[in-house]
């Protein structure tokens, strides 16, 4: 009994406007101090801090083939990645094209018009998570090819935490006609297929750009994968083993990023290919490149994949800005 008149003495008195929303606020605070942010950043909790542009990052090649650089982002990646590959290496692509997500979440708090109007970016619908990855590349290309097919000869396929030395990859591919079908980069092979490992990119020529999007995403779709005909490769979201199916339909040959017998495209951080004992297995049962040999990295490096932010711009500055005196 004297329970249930405390009950409901509490019950009948009446709530303070502003005991109410100062709890409002408080939980307001919390919201902005600890959900928000986890959202935006990623796992490795990548730093916030603006880009940074050098004199040296306009010292490039801008003759020979001209590329098109995809490179794969979110909009939680605006602010920590994307804009650290537009002020480092991104500038040296004859043209640079981030593709995103339309859905932003709550990171579209943090999303003002100035930054997505400063990146060049294209968001599309119902690509967001690595679930919709190869769905990702493949509405990219198409539009890509629909909007900008005469502003390239090859197109290389990036992610927001590659470091692609420009002025090596023109070199190579000097060496190539954008009107040849093919597909370059690290060649691997998983479940059957032969493909080109993602992270460090891949390049595919205008002809093989043309294959894909008008052949292999159009008329019978043999590249909307999972393919339903004994050949399929299982749902899978990664979409650099997708494009190697999708190659191997359309017969596009899949070329090895190798010279002389070393990688120019390197699936992992740097260090994990320069010293033995830090090579990843996963990577040793699947690469077909440069197993006879001790030292893998070629000194015509190309690509490297999982680079932070912050080392953008410490491999820019090797790459660009560094000089030997002696």
């Amino acid at each position: 009994m004297v329970l249930r008149r405390l009950l409901s003495m509490q019950m009948s008195r009446r709530v303070n406007p502003s005991h109410l929303l100062n709890i409002l606020l408080l939980l307001l605070l919390l919201f902005l101090l600890f959900l928000l942010p986890n959202h935006y950043k990623d796992a490795e909790d990548y730093p916030l801090f603006p880009p940074v542009y050098t004199d040296y990052t306009t010292q490039t090649n801008t003759t020979g083939h001209r590329l098109l650089c995809m490179v794969l982002t979110t909009p939680a990646n605006y602010l920590t990645k994307a804009v650290h590959v537009q002020a480092t290496w991104g500038r040296r692509c004859d043209t640079l094209l981030f593709i995103s997500s339309s859905e932003r979440g709550l990171v579209s708090w943090f999303i003002t018009p100035d930054i997505v109007s400063d990146l060049p970016v294209l968001e599309l619908a119902g690509v967001l998570g690595r679930e919709h990855l190869w769905n990702k590349v493949k509405l990219g290309l198409s539009t890509i090819w629909r909007d900008y097919s005469s502003q390239f000869d090859f197109l290389i396929k990036a992610d927001d935490d590659t470091f692609l030395i420009v002025d090596n990859l023109k070199h190579l591919l000097s060496q190539l006609s954008p009107s040849d079908p093919l597909i370059l980069g690290h060649h691997q092979e998983d479940r059957g297929v032969a493909y080109l490992s993602g992270g460090p990119g891949y390049v595919l020529s205008h002809a093989a750009v043309r294959e894909i999007v008008e052949v292999g995403l159009g008329g019978d779709l043999p590249c909307h994968l999972p393919h339903p005909v004994g050949q399929e490769v299982q749902v899978y979201p990664n979409e650099d083993l997708q494009m190697g199916k999708c190659a191997s339909l359309l017969h596009i040959p899949v070329q090895s990023s190798e010279v002389q017998g070393q990688s120019t495209f390197l699936p992992f951080l740097l260090p994990r290919h320069l010293v033995p004992g830090l090579t990843v297995k996963w990577w040793l049962d699947r690469t077909k490149e440069c197993q006879q040999v001790v030292s893998c990295v070629s000194p015509a490096l190309v690509s490297m994949h999982y680079v932070r932010p912050e080392m953008m711009y410490v491999y820019d500055y090797f790459v660009y800005g560094f000089r030997r005196e002696i």
